[in-house]
């Protein structure tokens, strides 16, 4: 998953799934504001923890 700007300015979320090794799909949506772009990021990326999924990179914002 990540979230930033397109060439437009649109502030989106994009999430790829798909097996590993294959193109797989690609999910993109749209927020208002990063604020409410990142909140989105939290609440799928704890869905995923809650089934079983990992984090890969561990980020701090210092």
């Amino acid at each position: 998953m990540r979230c930033g700007r397109d060439l437009l300015g649109t502030i989106r979320l994009v999430r790829n799934c798909g097996r590993i090794g294959t193109n797989g799909q690609e999910k993109a949506e749209e927020y208002a504001d990063e604020l409410e772009t990142g909140q989105a990021l939290e609440a799928v990326a704890r869905a995923k923890r809650m089934r079983g999924y990992r984090d890969l990179y561990k980020i701090s914002f210092r």
